[in-house]
């Protein structure tokens, strides 16, 4: 008895079926013409079977909470997105009724493919007011860039759907990361290290050059150490927030998945396609900030009376 009727035996006791899964985390530019040759790619795989019936429905949803959802591909290709608003993902999913040579029942099959615009995310978050528990979630979600589960009886029919979309998948424009944005992600982990390292150089500098005229009795010293070691723990308090900041700003530069449908999608691209530049410029501003917050304690505690 061959595998392919013991799995449609099994299916006829027990009504259940399999399920096979898969995810993307690669930065997809994905364009209309792009859904519509997976379409094609899937109609034409359908061709080897025999397909006793088949639909397809197309979910869109945009950054606003709002959903679109159309009864067959055809539709969608007429009308496309109806709504100016940046698309947040769509889900497409498929149908099928498929009878095979050694079965004489024809049996379900159902592909889903979800694709993510996460270059959305941000601007989901700006027009949202989100919280910073809500923003760090979201950025958390934001490698996951895609999905694809197949339910089925027969695990041949499974992994020919499961190859054509992963070759098609292959086949889509991706975002790599520039030379820029390499060096900069290698630099992450130490960035609020480095920062602190520099707010305290900057103290510690000033308060040396201010020790060469300073009177050596054993009461001024003791002075001088507590101020001194006030200020550079508030310096370092300070320095370590900016830090944060600074690396949470590099951690979100990604290469960022693009679905683009709408216009608001095309204004999306244009807006961010200036990001590695103003992140580097946020991290340079941080560095410069704690390494003035250094000058200026050591300064006020001179003033003070250091």
């Amino acid at each position: 008895m061959s595998l392919q009727v013991v799995q449609d035996v099994y299916n006829d006791i027990t009504g259940r079926t399999e399920r096979l899964s898969r995810y993307f985390f690669d930065a997809h530019q994905i364009e209309f013409s792009d859904i519509e040759n997976l379409h094609r790619s899937i109609q034409a795989l359908m061709e080897q079977y025999h397909c006793v019936g088949s639909n397809c429905s197309i979910t869109i949803r945009y950054i606003d909470e709002k959903t679109e959802r159309v009864s067959s591909f055809q539709k969608f290709a007429a009308q496309g997105a109806t709504r100016n608003e940046c698309i947040e993902q769509i889900e497409i999913e498929y149908n099928f009724l498929i009878l095979l040579p050694k079965t004489s029942e024809a049996k379900p099959y159902s592909l889903e493919i979800g694709l993510r615009n996460t270059m959305a995310l941000p601007k989901k978050m700006e027009d949202l007011q989100a919280s910073d528990i809500q923003r760090r979630l979201s950025f958390d979600s934001m490698r996951l860039t895609g999905r694809m589960a197949i339910e089925y009886v027969d695990l041949a029919v499974a992994r020919s759907i499961e190859a054509q979309v992963e070759d098609w998948y292959s086949g889509l424009r991706k975002q790599c990361a520039g030379r820029v944005h390499s060096v900069i992600k290698k630099a992450e982990k130490a960035t609020s290290i480095v920062i602190q390292g520099l707010g305290a150089f900057a103290v510690c500098s000033v308060l040396l050059m201010h020790f060469n005229d300073y009177p050596f009795d054993l009461q001024s010293l003791f002075r001088a150490g507590v101020v001194s070691l006030f200020c550079v723990i508030l310096t370092i308090a300070v320095s370590r927030r900016i830090g944060f900041y600074a690396e949470n700003q590099i951690a979100r530069l990604m290469p960022l998945s693009l679905i683009q449908l709408t216009q608001a999608d095309a204004e999306l691209v244009a807006k961010n396609a200036h990001t590695t530049g103003k992140t580097i410029g946020r991290v340079g501003l941080s560095t410069l900030s704690t390494v003035m917050i250094g000058l200026i304690t050591a300064y006020l505690a001179s003033v003070i009376g250091l």
